[in-house]
C-alpha cells in the first residue's frame, strides 16, 4: 500500500577492489612467501618490499642474527635480522637480494569478523607454502594474549606456519600467522 521510489540525488559511488580467484591469489602471493631457517629451527616469512625486507615472528628468528630464506624455486638467500621485538613477536630480516616480489599490506580497519582469509606457511617437514582457508572469528586486543591487535581465525595454523601471511580475498596481508595458547590463570 505504498510506492517504492529512489532518491532524486545522484547515488554515491563506492570503489571496491575486486576479489581475486583463490587459485590466482595463491599463485600471485606465493612467490613472496619464504621458508626461513635458523640454527634453532624454521618458520615462515613474507616479503613486504622489493628491496628484500621480510616480516616474520620474533620467535621464528629466535636469538639468531642471520637466517637463510628459501623461495619456491628453491633459491637460497642470506638474511640479517635487523629488527626484533619479542613482546610483539615481530622481526624484520633484510635479504642480500634486490628486485624481490612483495605483498601489499591491508588496513587494520578493513578487517571484519566473518571475512574469508588465507594462511600460507611452511609446516613441519612437508610441502613448502601450504595453504589453509578460514574465516575471521574475532578481532581485538586482549592483555592475556599479549600486546597488539589479534585476529582469530579457523584457518589451520601449524608449527612452521608462524611468521607467514594471513591474506584477505584481495591478496592483501591483514595479519601474521602464529599459534598462541592462552592459559587461564
Amino acid at each position: 500500500t505504498g510506492t517504492l521510489g529512489t532518491p532524486s540525488a545522484a547515488p554515491s559511488t563506492k570503489f571496491v577492489s575486486a576479489e581475486v580467484l583463490l587459485e590466482d591469489l595463491i599463485e600471485q602471493s606465493s612467490s613472496a612467501v619464504l621458508k626461513l631457517s635458523t640454527s634453532e629451527g624454521f618458520g615462515t616469512g613474507f616479503l613486504i618490499t622489493s628491496t628484500g625486507v621480510v616480516v616474520t615472528n620474533a620467535h621464528v628468528v629466535g636469538s639468531n642474527a642471520e637466517v637463510t630464506a628459501t623461495n619456491l624455486r628453491q633459491q637460497h638467500f642470506n638474511g640479517k635480522v635487523v629488527y626484533r621485538d619479542s613482546q610483539l613477536d615481530l622481526a624484520l630480516v633484510k635479504l642480500d637480494v634486490e628486485g624481490t616480489p612483495s605483498l601489499s599490506l591491508g588496513r587494520l580497519g578493513s578487517i571484519k569478523v566473518g571475512q574469508s582469509v588465507i594462511a600460507i606457511g611452511n609446516p613441519g617437514f612437508g610441502f613448502q607454502n601450504t595453504v589453509t582457508r578460514g574465516i575471521i572469528s574475532a578481532v581485538g586486543s586482549d592483555p592475556q594474549i599479549g600486546p597488539g591487535i589479534w585476529i582469530q581465525t579457523d584457518a589451520a595454523i601449524n608449527p612452521g606456519n608462524s611468521g607467514g601471511p594471513l591474506l584477505d580475498s584481495h591478496g592483501d596481508v591483514v595479519g601474521m600467522n602464529t599459534v598462541k595458547i592462552v592459559k587461564e590463570g
